[in-house]
């Protein structure tokens, strides 16, 4: 059934999807059910993406603000998705994983985190760094993320910390003591409106 919203289409009629695409009429048809077995390369594939899709589900408000700028109707959710199932999937079908080194958090002009570290301390991640860029802003604001393969949950924060101040304290679960921490840092201008490119600061153990 489609129904029609300020003049757009929206839902299914006559073998065709209409949608709105940013405030446009968009249409596609129906895709048809195949009754070929997908190739061990569509399954490598249908893998990739739905390993990516999963590790970013929880950062969706993260990467809508931070991941760059929408490439015509590709959502900058669609270009995160995108890069990494091309780029941060590791292994041979059907053992695939996430390269979290490849991962990209933010993408942006805001110069990044420089010579950056955390370590993990009573219930917390500490983040450092160097502000020694003298074109940076130093009222940029730090955001910190924390990944546990072990429970598959994301802790992330844009912090009020400065980043002239050089160190941040990410608070985390008592529950994700003795796991394998991933971290990431990145900075977002105080308006809100830019940022860096994230920071891969390898792992540590909570």
């Amino acid at each position: 059934m489609a129904i029609l919203i300020n003049g757009i289409i929206s839902g299914k009629l006559k073998g065709m999807v209409y949608f709105n695409c940013n405030g446009k009429q968009g249409v596609r048809t129906l895709p048809k059910k195949s009754t070929t077995p997908p190739t061990e390369a569509q399954q490598a594939q249908q893998m990739r993406f739905g390993i990516t899709t999963s590790f970013f589900a929880a950062l969706k408000s993260l990467i809508r603000a931070g991941y760059g700028t929408k490439l015509g109707v590709r959502s900058t959710s669609n270009l995160c998705i995108s890069y990494h199932v091309k780029n941060a999937i590791t292994g041979i079908f059907p053992d695939l994983a996430i390269d979290y080194a490849k991962v990209v958090l933010t993408k942006g002009i805001l110069s990044r985190a420089h010579d950056a570290i955390a370590f993990a301390d009573r219930g917390a991640v500490n983040f450092a760094w160097k502000n020694w860029n003298l074109c940076a802003n130093p009222n940029d604001e730090a955001i910190l993320v924390v990944y546990n393969p072990a429970k598959c949950k994301h802790v992330w924060l844009r912090t009020s910390v400065k980043r002239a101040s050089e160190a941040a304290l990410l608070p985390v679960p008592l529950s994700f003591c003795g796991d394998k921490l991933h971290c990431w840092i990145a900075f977002i201008s105080a308006n809100g409106k830019q940022f860096s490119n994230s920071v891969y600061l390898e792992t540590v153990r909570a």
